[in-house]
């Protein structure tokens, strides 16, 4: 498999030429700093806001959607799949529908989609644990 060599892009308020044509050569791309440090510190908070909110009150499903759930590296339980995510987060909520992300969703053109906040599974956490 031949390594691709990706040149270092940043997303600026809209995807340019260039993004959009390596994206449609290669079907991936990735933009460096996109999301300041600041936000996913944020980010993360309200996940685990959510994520103690869902399991003090011993929440399985969220609409009609299983939660997966499983042990942290101290043993303490986690919800390792969180759907409708941006559903418990007015954070998450605003992020999902902002400028960024619309101007990622432009990648997809001519396909006239929308982020499904609401619908399928909606915006979903994975939170993976690597003890190895």
């Amino acid at each position: 498999m031949q390594k691709l060599n990706q040149p270092v892009f940043y997303l600026n308020g809209a995807v340019t030429k260039e993004q959009q044509q390596f994206f449609n050569e290669h079907g991936l791309i990735q933009f460096k700093n996109s999301i300041s440090k600041e936000a996913i510190k944020i980010f993360i908070e309200e996940i685990g806001k959510m994520q103690d909110y869902l399991l003090r009150r011993d929440i399985k499903t969220i609409n009609g959607i299983p939660l997966k759930f499983g042990k942290d590296v101290d043993g303490s339980p986690i919800i390792q799949r969180m759907p409708f995510a941006s559903q418990y987060s007015d954070v998450l909520s605003r992020f999902v529908q902002s400028d960024t992300i619309k101007a990622l969703v432009k990648l997809l053109e001519p396909y006239e989609g929308r982020v499904g906040e609401n619908e399928k599974d909606g915006l979903v956490i994975n939170h993976f644990i690597n003890t190895r």
